[in-house]
């Protein structure tokens, strides 16, 4: 009895969370912008919000090859995004702020 009621407790977690499976470059790539790979998630972007995906890419290789930021990173700075410039990365600060 108590495994039936497990298995179907695991089941509605799975059905009901089967989207952020989904999502996980997304995850990955707020965790740590600077190992994401962009074209690995912008379909989904696409899907939910209505940015730019070459600007999104564009913006994205900047962000990784920014030095600064990623030494801020490094040292363990909070809220990484509010290090990054709205007026350097528009389309990177407006999906965060999504």
């Amino acid at each position: 009895m108590f495994v039936e009621v497990l298995e179907e407790l695991r089941g509605g977690f799975e059905s009901r969370f089967s989207d952020v499976k989904e999502h996980e470059n997304i995850f990955s790539f707020i965790k740590n912008p600077f190992q994401a790979d962009v074209s690995s998630f912008n379909v989904i972007i696409t899907q939910l919000c209505p940015f730019d995906c070459a600007a999104l890419e564009s913006e994205t290789a900047e962000l990784q090859t920014n030095n600064h930021l990623k030494v801020k990173v490094r040292v363990g700075v909070d809220h990484f995004c509010n290090l990054v410039s709205e007026a350097d990365f528009p389309t990177l600060k407006g999906l965060v702020q999504e």
